[in-house]
This record gives C-alpha cells, sequence and structure tokens, in this order.
C-alpha cells in the first residue's frame, strides 16, 4: 500500500509538472515588440497620467514577450492593498501587461536606476513595506545581476512594483551584496524607474 501511495504521488506531481510546463508555453511569446511602446528620450518632458495610460492600453496583454531582459513567466504575483494580500493569476492580462511595458523599458532604453543599491533599511521602509505594491516571484533564467545600468538582469527572484514611488525592484535573496570586506545589504537589490520618472504604476495598469 505505501509503494502504491508513492506511486500515485509521483503520478500526480509529474502531471502536475508538465501542466505548469504546458501553461507556461502558451503563456510565452517567442518574440517582443521591435520598438519601443514610449517615443521618449530621458530629459523629455514627461508624459502625464493620461497619456501613459492611453499607451499602456496598446501593450499586448494575452502573453508575456520574451524579451533579452526577461524570457519565462512569472511563478507566482501577490498584490498588497488596503491591508489585504491577494493572489494574481499569472494569467491576469494586468500583469502580462505590466511585465511586457517593464521588460520593453529596460529593452529600449526608456528606464532610469537607482546609482545605488538598496540597503536593507532603504528596502524595508519603503519596498517591502509599502502598502500598495505588487510582488512577482520569478525562477531566474540567466546569470545577470540587476542593477544601475544593466539593462538585462536575468538573475533575481522578485520584482516588487510600489505604487507611491513608481519604481521595480528587482530582488535576488540568495546573493548577498558585499562593498569590499563590508556587507551593505543582506539581499541584492536594485531599483529602476521606467520612463525615467516615478508614475503610480499600479493605478495606471488596474491594480
Amino acid at each position: 500500500m505505501k509503494k502504491l501511495s508513492v506511486l500515485v504521488a509521483s503520478i500526480l506531481l509529474l502531471v502536475s509538472l508538465v501542466g505548469c510546463a504546458n501553461t507556461e508555453k502558451k503563456l510565452l511569446n517567442p518574440n517582443y515588440s521591435s520598438s519601443s511602446f514610449f517615443d521618449i528620450e530621458e530629459g523629455d518632458p514627461h508624459p502625464n497620467d493620461r497619456n501613459v495610460s492611453s499607451v499602456i492600453s496598446t501593450i499586448p496583454s494575452d502573453q508575456y514577450e520574451a524579451y533579452p531582459v526577461l524570457q519565462n513567466v512569472p511563478v507566482s504575483a501577490t498584490l498588497y492593498k488596503d491591508g489585504e494580500a491577494v493572489s494574481i493569476d499569472v494569467r491576469d492580462p494586468r500583469l502580462i501587461r505590466l511585465v511586457n511595458f517593464f521588460n520593453n523599458t529596460l529593452c529600449y532604453d526608456k528606464c532610469s536606476y537607482l546609482l545605488s543599491y538598496l540597503s536593507d533599511t532603504d528596502l524595508g521602509e519603503d519596498v517591502v513595506n509599502e502598502v500598495f505594491r505588487l510582488e512577482i516571484k520569478y525562477k531566474p533564467c540567466g546569470e545577470k545581476l540587476p542593477g544601475p545600468y544593466e539593462n538585462e538582469p536575468t538573475k533575481f527572484d522578485t520584482i516588487i512594483v510600489t505604487n507611491s514611488n513608481g519604481s521595480f525592484v528587482l530582488i535576488n535573496h540568495d546573493y548577498p551584496n558585499y562593498m569590499g570586506d563590508e556587507q551593505i545589504c543582506s539581499v541584492w537589490a536594485a531599483r529602476y524607474f521606467p520612463l525615467h520618472w516615478s508614475y503610480p504604476w499600479l493605478d495606471l495598469f488596474g491594480f
């Protein structure tokens, strides 16, 4: 009986893994948009929220585009809002559109960067404790850690989008960040600003 239980459990696990692989394959577009969604450069006047919203509505929301910066589908996503934590389906069009937008801004140099890594204090004060935020989990798909001027980060397990300061924070929890012999951060975290400005992205994408 014990052997039978183990066999059944193994079969169910295999079916689950195959199902996840098929779902990811269906959600991943091997191609990506051939140009930037936003025709602006750093230093240009910043478009207002209404103009940004009009462009957001044109961003693909049915499949994740396989940009060089990120070529896999999120493992999970959780929205923290109004004191509640709500699981967001990885097939949610809002999430797909948001991820495609961010990857597009990285790919076509429409992102600014905080020119330092986040300390544990900074990460705690206005990122992981932000009352309105979206945490997206990933399986790292490469060896490039996020950081200032790094347009193709692939070695991170979490993106946290904060609404109040309009940033995307990429985190690798398994890779502490050091400066010389002094540890400055227990995790590797870097902050990005799409369109070179702080926008309430979660509001604009309908979260």
